[in-house]
């Protein structure tokens, strides 16, 4: 076996199903049997307008796509995975669209103005039936939350009007995830009296933007409108659609308009709608392995048809995935590997991730399910596959993705798993299940339009998922080690933050900078690096300019330019490094200096003594130059949480500062003092130890009030990802969580 294979592992077997050697050097086996013209094929019989007819889940030809789709798998021997059969069915919401209308009354340009069907507008899956003719009233993005200040609806009352909402979220750092949902903006219109509601989410009017049945309404009749819509009710109001969502962006605006709509919508609901899930197995190998399960799915289902009878053919949302998936699920059992494989077509994914949903709770307990592999529209680009996840099972990952030839990684962009929730990887991961995000980069022109056909689907981009989903899965199943672990679930909360750790090295040499790198990989994705040097030092820019070569060296660090740039590297399974120094030590003469120290990698200054730069409630008169150019070249300036309300008057004036000491240095710093730092633009990282979750717990509002982030003391991986479980054993929401370990990163 060539070197450049993975600990020993059997990935070269993989030849044998997808052409392509995957270890340099290896002789190809026998003929491949996996190939990217037999999942074209499958792509065309999903996407055929005459057979499935866009593959609506809970109506017939949704669910015929979902029994041809198990009858290949029988065909191919694949065995159930829960019962006696592939087809797993589950209860759902399913209506048919009969009809749909919508008007602007007596405009003073045109009159009546009809606006088009699948173009101007949609009606949303699972609308309500009614004829409405009524005022208009624009209620910002939808949300009322005074507790968390901010109220679209004010003292409007909007009874008997139809509610026009531009999804959204108010841009001032809080969470709103919640709101943004449409089963949120619909009730809140509803309990206000709304008698139709009218999205706006985009330029284009998308088809097949699902209610769900918690606010299911079968009399209140909701649509989707595009940008001709809603510049038309806006004209005359003083706003155009550009300005109206700026305001937005600052306060609610809710608008009462005299300007009457008609919208007519005929919706059935089919009576005791059913769903399918096709769910089937390949048993694994090696007896002390095949207890573990990997789980390789795709939505099968998309939106169907309109009341034109349109057909959204949905072929590269979803019939690209599902394709890539059957065809490995033939391969592989052709091929077993040492662990199982699940392969799972889902149902009802378009309508709320229903099937997903459905099957995560069910899944049978023989299993022991380690990871979670997902593909949702990889079927256009040039060949460029997304896997999104890796870091997760580091352990596999890493070592894998280095031992690929240049000639194949190049056509893989590894990134972080997507932390979205409206695709099927989402009740997986959220099930403690690591789940991988898997797509074709490249433009998808063509989302829940009629126009996702057969004909607009790239052949390079379905061979380029195919290729990196059956080298990664096969690497997966072949690894030789347990994966199954007590702290999996908490690694895909671990592996999405983005901890920081401190550096003071001996030596600044390649084996420091490694360390930093092997970090990186357990979780840890921002480094601040004490440099032991002085700007006083001879050599101090030859120092500077080594240690950046050291860390541009290394394949997974960069040099960090800012907070707001951890984020970002991170995503890309990058650690931000941050090399350091002594601030206080700066002298006045510096201040010429800093923009050349900068340009050689220095970007964060630790100051520690208050009285060096702080005289009564202002910045020293001499220390006043060296603190304006701090801030005008964007350090990050480091400060004492202990004695936090000695730093005020810098932290007013001198760059991006960040406050870091411990849970009981926190309990020191008044509310109004917290209320300086943060309205100053300051943030707060505070290490704290297992022994102190549950009264970090206790003060969760605080936490999220000041956008705290809380993070391990200890340095030890294991240790982390057992004070990820210590807080979830203390009841804390996954989404606080995240928060904590670097969330509030994103809105600092």
């Amino acid at each position: 076996m060539s070197s450049r294979c993975l600990h020993g592992l059997t990935v070269c077997a993989l030849v044998m199903l997808i052409a392509v050697p995957v270890c340099a050097g290896e002789t190809p086996g026998p003929v491949a049997s996996a190939n990217t013209d037999s999942a074209m094929a499958y792509l065309n019989t999903l996407a055929d307008p005459a057979r499935f007819a866009g593959r609506k889940s809970g109506v017939e030809t949704g669910t015929s796509s979902q029994q041809w789709i198990a009858a290949q798998f029988a065909r191919w021997g694949l065995e159930p995975l829960i019962g006696g059969e592939l087809l797993d069915p589950f209860p759902m919401l399913a209506t048919v669209e009969k009809k749909g209308e919508l008007e602007l009354l007596d405009t003073d340009r045109y009159g009546d103005l009809e606006f088009l069907l699948g173009d101007d507008f949609t009606l949303t899956v699972n609308s309500g039936s009614g004829e409405v003719t009524a005022p208009v009233t624009v209620v910002g993005h939808g949300i009322s939350k005074p507790d968390k200040g901010w109220d679209d609806y004010g003292e409007i009352d909007i009874t008997g009007r139809i509610a026009v909402i531009l999804r959204g979220r108010p841009d001032d750092k809080q969470r709103w995830d919640e709101e943004y949902s449409r089963t949120y903006l619909l009730n809140e219109a509803k309990r206000r009296g709304a008698a139709a509601v009218l999205f706006y989410m985009g330029e284009d009017a998308t088809g097949g933007a699902a209610i769900m049945a918690e606010a299911y309404d079968p009399e209140i009749p909701s649509a989707i409108i595009g940008k001709r819509v809603i510049e038309h009710i806006l004209y005359g109001t003083g706003f155009t659609l550009d300005i109206y969502e700026r305001v937005l962006k600052r306060d609610p605006k809710p608008l009462a308009l005299p300007k009457r709509m008609r919208i007519e919508a005929k919706v059935k609901r089919v009576e005791g709608a059913t769903g399918y899930n096709v769910a089937g197995i390949v048993p694994g190998t090696d007896p002390a392995l095949r207890g573990e399960a990997i789980v390789l799915g795709a939505h099968g289902d998309h939106v169907g048809t309109n009341a034109f009878g349109h057909v959204y053919p949905g072929a590269d949302d979803n019939a690209s995935g599902t394709s890539i998936v059957m065809e490995l699920a033939r391969a592989f059992a052709k091929h077993p590997q040492p662990r199982t494989f699940v392969f799972i077509i889902f149902g009802g994914e378009e309508q709320g991730l229903l099937g997903s949903k459905a099957i995560v709770p069910t899944l049978p307990d023989r299993y022991e399910y380690v990871t979670m592999v997902n593909l949702d529209m990889a079927g256009r680009g040039e060949g460029i596959t997304g896997l999104g996840g890796g870091n997760q099972v580091h352990e596999v990952w890493f070592p894998w993705y280095e031992s690929l030839p240049d000639s194949v990684a190049e056509t893989i962009s590894g990134r972080r798993a997507w932390g979205g929730s409206s695709s099927d990887h989402a009740p997986f991961r959220d099930a403690g299940i690591p789940a991988f995000t898997t797509y074709s980069r490249g433009s998808h022109d063509h989302y829940h339009s009629t126009d996702d056909r057969f004909k607009t689907i790239d052949t390079r981009a379905i061979g380029g998922a195919l290729d990196a989903v059956g080298r990664w899965t096969a690497a997966l199943a072949s690894y030789p080690e347990p994966l199954a672990s007590p702290t999996l679930a908490q690694r895909t909360i671990w592996h999405s933050g983005y901890p920081f750790r401190w550096h003071e090295p001996a030596d600044l040499d390649s084996a420091a900078v490694a360390e930093l790198e092997r970090l990186t990989i357990h979780g840890y994705v921002a480094h601040v690096l004490r440099l032991p040097l002085s700007p006083a030092d001879s050599g101090f820019a030859a120092n500077l300019d080594r240690v950046r070569d050291l860390i541009e060296a290394r394949r997974w660090l960069e040099l960090g330019d800012g907070l707001a740039g951890v984020r970002g590297a991170a995503y890309n399974l990058r650690g931000t490094v941050f090399p350091a120094i002594d601030g206080d030590a700066l002298a006045s003469a510096d201040t010429t200096r800093l923009e050349q120290w900068r340009a050689l990698g220095l970007r964060w200054l630790t100051l520690d003594d208050p009285a060096a730069w702080v005289a009564g409630d202002s910045v020293r008169a001499d220390r006043s130059a060296l603190a304006g150019a701090i801030d005008e070249l964007g350090f990050v300036v480091q400060l004492p949480l202990h004695h936090a309300h000695r730093w005020e008057a810098l932290a007013a004036s001198a760059g991006n500062e960040l406050f870091v000491g411990s849970w009981d240095d926190l309990t020191g710093v008044s509310a109004a003092t917290l209320e300086t730092i943060t309205g100053n633009g300051g943030h707060v990282l505070v290490l704290t130890g297992r022994s102190h979750l549950a009264a970090a717990a206790g003060a969760l509002e605080r936490v999220r009030e000041y956008r705290i982030q809380l993070q391990p003391a200890g340095v030890d991986y294991e240790e982390a990802l057992a004070w990820v479980a210590d807080a979830q054993a203390l009841g804390l929401e996954r989404a606080d969580l995240l928060d904590w370990i670097g969330g509030y990163l994103r809105r600092w």
